[in-house]
């Protein structure tokens, strides 16, 4: 299962669980990039959700009949004080969380205590309110799904190509991500341990065909897409050119630049509904569980 972080984007800091202490949601600790600023998000109701925080388990509440502070003091509260939109800021792809119970915005008071609250009156959306998600990869097994079809990334028994495929998928689905300790780049590997790799000289197709190789080629940089929440492109380090699904559908591979048909996302996001209402480009999907809309 993959996390987020939400990055305050008047401060650049990581919203932060201080779940050893007072169980409050704040930036007081800086950079701090450990797992109490690492959150799954979860579907609640048709369009909201929880924020989950990884380190404690428990969802993020505003303690709306109090001090309408955010934090995981409520432990495993499920009601609408624990529930959120991710609504698009002006600034999209960056967000602002509002509180379903209080219909009022998470805000960081930089400038005073740098706590997560809905003390305050809604007055527009400056960068007190906006935050930036940050794809991070959990170590366990993920799926990829591909933003344009919805199908997750599979490796075929025979050929050992990558396609398209739809409904859960299996071991042949799930991947890890092994980061290059020197840079920036990762490997994505089967649960074999073989890293999925371009035949850049070729066919520019994605597979395992070429077994535990390790080069330039099957190194890849995530870059996130602007067009959708939480969605990311992956680009092999030594084409230059993000992996995507062909027009049928059916294998993955390099052809092309990076566009909004070649973002990915993690299937974390599910509900039984959550069409988007701020307009994308052709070709582009929001995962359910996302509120987007403009101002």
């Amino acid at each position: 299962m993959a996390t987020f972080r939400f990055f305050h984007i008047g401060t650049g800091l990581p919203l932060h669980v201080d779940g050893l202490g007072d169980k409050l949601a704040s930036i007081r600790y800086g950079d701090c990039r450990d797992e109490f600023s690492l959150f799954s998000v979860e579907p609640a109701g048709e369009k909201s959700v929880y924020i989950r925080d990884t380190a404690t388990g428990m969802p993020l509440h505003i303690n709306g009949l109090g001090d309408r502070l955010a934090s995981v003091r409520c432990g495993d509260c499920r009601d609408g004080y624990s529930q959120f939109f991710l609504e698009a800021a002006p600034a999209f792809p960056d967000i602002v969380i509002r509180n379903v119970a209080t219909n009022s915005l998470l805000h960081i008071d930089a400038t005073r205590d740098k706590l997560a609250s809905a003390r305050y009156p809604e007055k527009g959306h400056d960068e007190s309110v906006s935050f930036h998600v940050e794809v991070s990869f959990a170590p366990h097994p993920f799926r990829l799904v591909h933003g344009s079809t919805l199908q997750h990334l599979h490796v075929g028994l025979e050929d050992r190509l990558v396609k398209g495929m739809t409904g859960e998928g299996d071991d042949y689905s799930r991947y890890r991500l092994e980061p290059h300790p020197q840079s920036g780049f990762f490997m994505v590997t089967l649960g074999s341990g073989n890293p999925l790799h371009v035949d850049g000289l070729g066919d520019q197709l994605l597979s395992v065909r070429y077994g535990d190789c390790r080069d330039d080629f099957a190194r890849f940089e995530i870059l996130e897409s602007s067009e959708v929440i939480g969605s990311f492109h992956l680009i092999c380090t030594a084409t230059g050119r993000g992996v995507r699904l062909q027009e049928d559908g059916h294998f993955a591979s390099t052809k092309g630049e990076p566009d909004v048909t070649s973002t990915f996302y993690l299937p974390l996001l599910r509900s039984s509904s959550g069409s988007a209402q701020l307009p994308t480009p052709q070709g582009a999907q929001i995962p359910a569980g996302y509120e987007t809309r403009r101002w």
